[in-house]
């Protein structure tokens, strides 16, 4: 029997975490409506045909985002926004709204669930679903301790940080 390693171990359990974490929380009959609509749409339309793209009613949905856009998370809601224009011929056009302009992740998960037409799209962390009953989430926010160990006057404290 071949012997996982921890790295191995840690990945395949933050992968299932995740989608555990994700099918706990669930949908609503809305949003699994709409994105069947959208695929089947998608599949009626032949890769790349021009036509169909100039024939799109044009979308636009607006993304809410905490951080400012010169963040790592920011930069990823960027190109997110060009991929999607991109790929869509500029039928579907995000406006990306950043550094929290529309509120905390709370209040952005507060108007989504409350049907608020406001807001289409968000990046929410697994810590902030917790308060909507995805406890599970958590498991995604525990951190790894590392291997040493430092002191600082006569206590030692572990140093935390996402081990390699």
């Amino acid at each position: 029997m071949k012997k996982i390693s921890r790295r191995s171990f840690l990945a395949a359990a933050g992968v299932s975490a995740a989608a555990l974490a994700l099918t706990a929380c669930g949908g609503s009959s809305n949003s699994t409506a709409a994105s069947t609509a959208t695929s089947a749409a998608a599949s009626t339309a032949p890769a790349g045909d021009a036509a169909a793209v100039a024939s799109d009613p044009k979308v636009t949905l607006v993304y809410a985002e905490v951080n400012p856009l010169d963040t790592i998370v920011g930069q990823t809601g960027s190109h997110f926004k060009e991929k999607v224009e991109e790929l869509t011929g500029g039928s579907v056009v995000v406006d990306l709204q950043a550094s929290g302009v529309l509120g905390s992740e709370n209040d952005v998960l507060d108007a989504i669930l409350g049907g608020s037409t406001s807001i289409d799209i968000s990046r929410i962390s697994a810590f902030a679903l917790t308060s909507y009953g995805c406890n599970k989430s958590k498991l995604l926010s525990i951190p790894s301790p590392s291997r040493t160990a430092h002191t600082s006057g006569t206590s030692p404290t572990a140093s935390w940080h996402l081990s390699s």
